[in-house]
């Protein structure tokens, strides 16, 4: 025990000095910061100006790691929409130690670590999800100790994750486009309750047809642009599809509106101008007007004024040709009509055509360019152009001023004229075209020889055996030895060498005069004169001989009644026949077979007067001519009536007598 006060004494644990102060020859301290292990504790005395230092003998303390516990929290508990970070938080409390634990804690999903965080003063240390994915979450936390605390684990707490719910804003860039014009839909996602931005992608639709699709960039838009839209009022929906971590969303209608494109219409005609009847190229080219875009499809009507040439159907490029002909000479204005397909609307473009008259040939061919006189002969005139149409008018064929006749083209474009009237000798046979609507006016002509025909006569008399002065028809008929046509021309009768009469061939080919002969013989001929185109013949001679007149004998008696002695004039009469001479010759009277006188003829009559006999009663005389060169012998009868030559008769009147 010093006598003075000690200074304090030293403690050591483990070679680490501890200060303490003493009292009634002790020291006390209080270290709570021993490591955990084995300690050797020894106490040093420092001494004082009265005491010397001094130690003590060792001591052997052990420290034990204190126990720890270890909490789990979540904020927010339970669950959370995707996006949204989720904070764990553990905290360390130890159950022997006053000292708050120090270290780390790390943090689990399950088995998986998912960050470690250091403690904080509190004994608390955090670990933030910043946008845990959708899921369920196993979390729990890993006391990693300091020195002088033991490990422990919080208990495992379960975390919902759920997708983000959407919305789906649409828009466009214009609310009216024409057909073919691009448009740019922007579709805008949006996630509710998260301040995450949704990702995956779009589909735009026109009602139940896809536009197509687009991906959604970073501010959660997405955008497609499209000329799909057909024609019409539309309603269009953008679709986002969602993805792992947000729900999809649709959506409202947007209502849009496609007008139908401009069309730009052109046509094209290859070659200008054109001949008649050649063919012309139309080329039809229909096209978008921007801001329309595509192909027209469909019809174009093609027409030349009012009429309808061609109806062509547009091709994949929106092009149509054809070919066509029949368009009339003059300028035209060629119009081309698109009638639309829905989505583009209907156009008209045109085009001015020049078409000129073709040159036309003519080709004159004789069948026969030596034909005798009448005989037929078949002219052939073809009328051709230099395209394919064929002309159409008339064809006049003539022989110098003379037009033979005027001759209707055919389908094929060719007249032909059979005639037998060509005129004798050497013509030139011309052939004019008259030209038409496509057709210049053109001509042809041959050379044709006629050379003169054969003629024959026929003469014939009517009656063949006249009498003597009766009229006699002789007949000429002319004919060609080698043509059936009538010659014309003049026939000359003869009788020996005595001219008859002429007389014209008419129509049937027949010449006639009317002549009277007398008895003796008549050597009789016809002679055709000929004319242009008709040799002269002569025909066969015809003898004739006339036969004599019958004769018309007449007697008559006068009186008609006499008495008997007186005289009775008898009158005999022949009347002379037509063209004959009057009768000459005697007449004889007879009464019986007494002849009672013989009387000549002058200018065919003569009279004779007798006495009438003594009989009473009807006298019968008889006139008996014996003929001459032209007259028949002829006999007739006459009778007059005798009566009692007159006596003195007296008269007596009687009463009562009425004479009968």
């Amino acid at each position: 025990t010093p006598r003075e006060r000690p200074q304090p004494a030293a403690a050591r644990a483990g070679g680490e000095p501890h200060a303490a102060d003493h009292g009634a020859g002790q020291a006390t301290i209080t270290v709570a910061t021993l490591p955990t292990g084995d300690h050797t504790l020894t106490a040093h005395y420092g001494g004082d100006g009265a005491n010397g230092p001094s130690s003590s003998a060792a001591v052997t303390h052990t420290v034990t790691p204190a126990a720890t516990i270890t909490s789990l929290d979540l904020s927010p508990a339970g669950s959370s929409v995707y996006g949204n970070a989720v904070t764990v938080t553990a905290t360390v409390s130890s159950t022997d130690s006053p000292l708050v634990p120090g270290g780390h804690v790390q943090f689990f999903d399950g088995p998986t670590s998912i960050g470690t965080a250091e403690l904080d003063p509190t004994g608390t240390g955090s670990w933030t999800m910043p946008s845990p994915a959708v899921g369920t979450y196993d979390l729990h936390a890993t006391y990693l100790p300091a020195a002088g605390f033991a490990a422990s684990g919080s208990a495992h707490e379960a975390h919902v994750v759920a997708p983000a719910a959407t919305t789906t804003d649409l828009t466009a860039s214009a609310g009216t486009t024409t057909f073919g014009e691009s448009v740019t839909l922007t579709a805008h996602v949006v996630a509710v309750g998260s301040p995450g931005t949704p990702m995956g992608s779009v589909t735009f639709r026109d009602g139940g047809t896809v536009l197509g699709t687009a991906s959604v960039d970073g501010t959660g838009a997405a955008s497609l642009i499209t000329s799909d839209l057909a024609v019409g009022s539309r309603t269009l929906v953008a679709e986002y599809a969602g993805t792992a971590n947000f729900d999809p969303s649709m959506s409202a209608g947007l209502s849009h509106t496609v007008v139908p494109a401009s069309v730009l219409v052109a046509i094209g005609d290859t070659p200008d101008p054109s001949v008649f009847g050649t063919t012309v190229t139309i080329d039809v080219t229909v096209t978008a007007v921007a801001p329309g875009t595509g192909v027209p499809t469909g019809t174009v009507i093609v027409r030349d004024g009012a009429t309808v040439v061609a109806t062509l159907p547009l091709d994949v490029a929106g092009t149509a040709s054809a070919d066509i002909s029949g368009l009339a000479v003059g300028p035209h204005t060629l119009e081309a009509t698109y009638v639309g397909d829905g989505d583009f609307a209907a156009g008209t473009g045109s085009t001015t055509h020049t078409v000129v008259a073709d040159t036309a040939t003519v080709d004159l061919v004789s069948s026969n360019t030596n034909v005798a006189y009448t005989a037929p002969v078949t002219f052939t005139a073809t009328v051709t152009g230099t395209g394919t149409a064929t002309p159409t008018g008339t064809v006049a064929f003539r022989v110098g001023a003379q037009v033979l006749a005027t001759v209707p083209l055919d389908a094929g474009g060719v007249a032909r004229l059979t005639t037998a009237t060509l005129p004798y000798g050497t013509s030139v046979v011309v052939a004019e075209y008259s030209g038409d609507a496509g057709f210049a006016a053109a001509s042809d002509f041959v050379n044709q020889t006629v050379n003169a025909t054969g003629t024959g006569v026929t003469l014939t008399a009517n009656p063949a055996a006249p009498a003597v002065g009766a009229p006699v028809t002789l007949t000429a008929t002319v004919v060609g030895t080698s043509s059936a046509a009538v010659p014309t021309g003049t026939v000359t009768f003869f009788d020996g060498s005595l001219v008859l009469g002429s007389a014209p061939v008419d129509a049937s080919g027949q010449a006639t005069v009317a002549r009277g002969f007398d008895r003796s013989l008549h050597q009789l001929r016809a002679e055709f004169a000929g004319t242009p185109g008709w040799s002269p013949s002569t025909s066969a001679v015809l003898p004739l001989v006339p036969d004599r007149v019958t004769t018309a004998l007449s007697l008559a008696g006068s009186p008609t009644s006499v008495a008997a002695g007186a005289p009775v004039t008898w009158t005999a009469t022949i009347a002379a026949a037509p063209g004959a001479p009057a009768p000459t010759g005697t007449v004889e009277l007879w009464s019986g077979a007494t002849h009672l006188a013989s009387a000549p003829l002058t200018r065919g009559s003569t009279s004779v007067t007798v006495a009438a006999p003594a009989a009473t009663g009807a006298w019968v005389v008889t006139a008996t001519y014996d003929g001459d060169l032209s007259y028949e012998p002829a006999a007739t009868t006459a009778s007059v009536t005798v009566a009692a030559a007159a006596t003195t008769t007296l008269a007596a009147t009687a009463t009562g007598f009425v004479a009968d």
